[in-house]
Formats: structure tokens, C-alpha cells, sequence
């Protein structure tokens, strides 16, 4: 496996950062979630390719970088659905292993976990969501047809981000609110 820091100053500044004003866990329980997505995505990719994950951290995040790979659409399927389901099982396990303990820890691992489940899971085209949708709709649809399809389920999810932002901008965490208008742009700037 390999790793490369992209900025590694400012990406080691905003993980520190990030971590010092965190006093609930909630940063912490996050970064645990997102690394074990990501692995998730390598170990499935190396398993359907036998090359070793290349992933590169940033301040944005962490990437799993696929350099000139063909995959069949059901190695694709597969890499693309590791993540979300790894976290999907995170968030089972967590649940059964503490029922009976209401920790910090627990429901930060909980929230962080479902939510990054089922934000990948947005049909988005540059999230989990958006791809595995593509893959059927390229695949069964006409071409024409194809990037209607595509860019209708954007709209909408870009709109319930807006919804979901706009409901929770009083009774969520700043951690969440942040995250959630990083992903509205992140939409935006996507594709100008």
C-alpha cells in the first residue's frame, strides 16, 4: 500500500486543528470513519486487481487513486460499494457492541458512520452514489437518455443537501452543518 500527502504542512495543521478544538469526538470518530471507508475501497480494489491501493491524504480528504486500472462493471460495483458498506457495518457493529453504553465514543461513531454511509450513497457523480448509478444507467439506457438521468438525480440531491442544511441549521452540530455546506459546494464546483 501506498501513501502520499498531498501538502503535508497544511493537511498535518488542519488534522491538528481539527483534533484540538474537537472536545466531544466527534472529529476524531470521523477521520476513523472516513480512513476505514477508504481502506475499504483499496482492499476491494487490490483484491479485484492484485496491484497495492495507492491513496493520497490532503486537507480534503483521502483519495484512492486508480492509475490506468480496467475494471469489468462488477469489480467497479464492488470497489465502489466497499466503502459505504464497510461503514453501513461499522455503524451495525458499534451498535450491537455498546447497546447497553451511551458514550460519547458510541454516538459519535454512530452518527459519523451512518452519515458517511449514506452521503456516499448520494447520486452524486463524484461520490460512491453517483457512480454505482452510472454503471446501470450507462450500461441499460441510450446514451442521450444517460446524461439526463444522471443529471436529474444530481439536482435533486443537491436540493435535499440544501433541504437538509436548511432544517438542521439549528438543532446540529457546527461539525455536521461544515461538512454538509463543503459537500454543497463541492457539488457546485464539480463540474464548471
Amino acid at each position: 500500500m501506498k501513501v502520499t500527502v498531498s501538502h503535508p504542512f497544511f493537511t498535518a495543521a488542519a488534522v491538528l486543528l481539527l483534533c484540538f478544538f474537537d472536545y466531544g469526538g466527534t472529529a476524531i470518530s470521523c477521520l476513523i470513519a472516513l480512513t476505514v471507508h477508504e481502506v475499504a475501497h483499496g482492499l476491494v480494489f487490490s483484491a479485484c486487481t492484485g496491484q497495492k491501493p495507492h491513496f493520497t491524504v490532503s486537507v480534503g480528504g483521502i483519495m484512492l487513486h486508480r492509475e490506468r486500472t480496467f475494471l469489468s462493471s462488477r469489480q467497479e460495483l464492488a470497489v465502489l460499494a466497499a466503502g459505504p458498506a464497510v461503514n453501513l457495518g461499522l455503524f451495525v457493529l458499534v451498535s450491537i457492541l455498546f447497546q447497553h453504553r451511551a458514550t460519547f465514543f458510541r454516538l459519535n461513531m454512530l452518527s459519523c458512520n451512518g452519515f458517511l454511509a449514506a452521503f456516499n450513497l448520494l447520486p452524486l457523480r463524484f461520490l460512491d452514489g453517483g457512480q454505482l448509478l452510472a454503471i446501470p444507467v450507462e450500461r441499460y439506457l441510450p446514451q442521450a437518455a444517460t446524461g439526463r438521468v444522471l443529471t436529474v438525480a444530481e439536482v435533486v440531491s443537491v436540493l435535499f443537501l440544501v433541504w437538509l442544511i436548511w432544517v438542521l441549521r439549528s438543532r446540529a452540530s457546527v461539525t455536521l452543518l461544515v461538512f454538509l455546506c463543503y459537500a454543497v459546494l463541492q457539488c457546485s464546483t464539480a463540474y464548471r
